[in-house]
């Protein structure tokens, strides 16, 4: 798997609110699996009748679907306004936010356990399932009061300010993590180097915008081809279409025989929310 590939399910595990919830119906089917097994084996029986009871968690898996498409509704809602006040950029910061999805994985959770119950609910009724579902609704309930306060106060435009400046000092402690007392500037024989026209320039194959870049691959590639790889653009940068991507110096004819081994060095996308994912400090 190459740094590209490794980067892009970084990214989509980081900024989507899928992942989790889809995880959270996953691991409601192992736990009736493991509990149904469980209380087969020891014969654990509720007291409950199975009217009851049934009834009880219809009740429940209904709320539950309720609250998932409210929820949803709610933040599409409240997204478009938001986007349209301030700016569309709250839409990432929302669906980046940890609260939503541990929430909403809260609820896809309960929902999908107690339909799960439902299917085992016969002459019989479990033991430790219903009590799951039942506490796991609760939770629920308590859960969505606290993100319906949570939300509202992240879409304030105090709250909006507050997580760009956190996302920004987390971007910049990233990127320098070790503050320098004075700039060491461009050693100079890699000065001089740059001075020279490029032996190949490796150009943009599609428009995008820069958002981050593997410098420990560029170094490796550059010491097995014995070359300087100069990254053209920085971090943050528009790159359009066959603009230049990388300039090699001082040799490297073979990178231009396999340039698909520099553009899975570097992440190009749409313009995305915050700042850059990686250093802008170009290296040889």
């Amino acid at each position: 798997m190459s740094w590209l590939q490794r980067y892009r399910i970084r990214y989509f595990i980081r900024n989507s609110i899928v992942v989790l919830p889809v995880l959270g119906m996953a691991a409601a089917v192992v736990t009736a699996l493991l509990f149904h097994r469980v209380e087969g084996t020891v014969a654990w029986e509720s007291p409950h009748s199975p009217e009851s009871m049934r009834t009880v968690i219809v009740t429940l898996a209904a709320a539950m679907l309720t609250f998932v498409v409210f929820l949803s509704s709610t933040l599409l809602v409240a997204l478009q306004l938001a986007s349209a006040q301030l700016t569309p950029g709250i839409i990432g910061f929302v669906f980046r936010d940890r609260v939503t999805k541990l929430c909403l994985t809260g609820f896809v959770y309960t929902f999908t356990l107690s339909v799960a119950l439902l299917i085992r609910i016969e002459s019989d009724v479990p033991l430790i399932l219903p009590e799951l579902a039942i506490w796991g609704s609760i939770a629920s309930v308590c859960a969505f009061f606290y993100l319906i306060d949570h939300v509202g106060k992240i879409l304030r435009p105090s709250g909006i300010l507050k997580e760009i400046g956190r996302v920004g000092r987390q971007v910049i402690e990233s990127v320098y993590p070790k503050p320098l007392m004075e700039s060491t500037g461009t050693p100079s024989d890699v000065e001089g180097i740059l001075r020279l026209e490029p032996t190949v320039t490796i150009n943009n194959p599609k428009d995008g915008v820069v958002l981050a870049f593997d410098p420990e691959g560029l170094v490796r590639l550059a010491r097995t081809a014995d070359c300087v790889i100069h990254l053209v653009p920085q971090v943050g940068d528009f790159v359009g279409a066959e603009a230049p991507l990388f300039e090699i110096y001082h040799g490297g004819q073979d990178l231009f025989l396999h340039t698909h081994l520099l553009e899975g060095r570097t992440r190009r996308s749409v313009p995305t929310p915050g700042l850059g994912e990686a250093s802008r400090k170009r290296k040889p």
